[in-house]
């Protein structure tokens, strides 16, 4: 039985999250040096183009353009871009059609992000599947810095972002690393796909509100601070 009282305070729950500042993070981490971004795949293959292109996705470019430039006038100098860039024979593709080839349009960067004049700190990651961590070295990377605030933007939240945010949190647990995994959920968003149209199309169907708050809980169920803006 789907528990209804949970549901509606799952519906309850975007607006009972904290509101925090990028000045009150910087705060909390020692500085701008003490804070890493990662923004995940904000690439044309799931905003412009392509078979998983997507309005709610595509609406993510904007803000997260303007978080960008505030972090960068805060000071921030460490910016991570995990990107799908697939083998054409990917075994993804047995779940997702074929989407973001190596080298094609599809993965590359919103041409909003890598025409901000301080996109030579942009550091792109290549990955091959849906986490951001495995056969990347992000985790590490973001490690061998005096990290002590994490924050994960981009799509999807229950896919791409979710494994993102809460593969760094593990990491960080694991390593006994005091680490702030944070999420605002302004800066996240997921596709939708009706029940219609999944069996239309003979696909899962994807109820894209339930499910961005739905992961967004469980996010804060393993340990990562969700706020409602940044």
């Amino acid at each position: 039985m789907i528990d209804q009282e949970f549901l509606a305070w799952l519906e309850r729950r975007e607006a009972l999250r904290d509101t925090w500042t990028l000045e009150g993070l910087l705060d909390q981490s020692g500085g701008a040096s003490g804070c890493a971004v990662v923004v995940v795949d904000l690439v044309k293959g799931f905003c412009l183009q392509g078979p998983l292109a997507n309005d709610s996705v595509a609406s993510l470019v904007e803000p997260t353009v303007e978080f960008l430039k505030r972090a960068r006038s805060h000071g921030i100098t460490r910016y991570f871009f995990p990107c799908d860039a697939h083998q054409s024979d990917s075994q993804e593709f047995a779940a997702f059609p074929p989407h973001c080839i190596a080298g094609s349009r599809e993965s590359e960067l919103m041409e909003e992000l890598t025409s901000l004049d301080f996109s030579d700190l942009f550091q792109r990651i290549d990955k091959r599947s849906v986490s951001s961590l495995i056969g990347t070295e992000l985790a590490e990377t973001i490690a061998s810095d005096e990290t002590r605030t994490v924050i994960c933007m981009g799509d999807c939240t229950d896919l791409c972002l979710y494994h993102l945010a809460v593969g760094l949190r593990f990491f960080a647990n694991h390593n006994h690393l005091k680490w702030d995994i944070v999420v605002p959920q302004n800066l996240v968003a997921t596709y939708d796909v009706s029940v219609a149209v999944a069996e239309e199309l003979k696909i899962l169907p994807h109820p894209g509100e339930m499910m961005n708050a739905l992961f967004l809980y469980h996010l804060e169920l393993n340990g990562v601070r969700v706020v409602r803006s940044l």
